[in-house]
């Protein structure tokens, strides 16, 4: 077994749910393919499920078949989930001392998945987030 099957075969023995907020990103859509059918991490796309979705059409011939393994994401849409008055919370209370305010929270994470990602993360919620596309 090579270097990477070993770290592989161990994150699949100790599942992590990954946080990828940028998936207007073509490659991170197709990183969470790669990881969902390899089976080596839990995986939540920050976005609304059917143009996730429709935009994984758009992946090379060989991503094709994998495509399905989508199914088995968490879909997590910022604008209507129902974590959000939690996680307004909980940046209003790490931000309060810079003069965040509930709306400027509830504000921040509508409209910035890397806000909402990160967020889930420190919540708990998430083991960790991968972005920078």
């Amino acid at each position: 077994m090579g270097f990477i099957d070993t770290i592989k075969a161990q994150a699949r023995a100790n599942k992590k749910k990954i946080v990828l907020p940028e998936v207007t990103d073509l490659r991170m859509i197709e990183a969470a393919v790669k990881i969902l059918s390899e089976g080596f991490a839990d995986i939540v796309l920050v976005g609304q499920k059917d143009e996730i979705l429709t935009q994984a059409k758009g992946l090379s011939q060989a991503h094709l078949p994998l495509i399905e393994a989508l199914n088995n994401a968490t879909f997590l849409n910022a604008k209507d989930s129902a974590l959000l008055d939690d996680l307004t919370a909980l940046l209003v209370k790490l931000r309060a001392h810079k003069g965040m305010d509930s709306t400027q929270a509830r504000e921040l994470l509508v409209n910035d998945n890397l806000y909402f990602g990160a967020a889930l993360v420190k919540s708990g919620r998430a083991d960790g987030m991968v972005a920078g596309a």
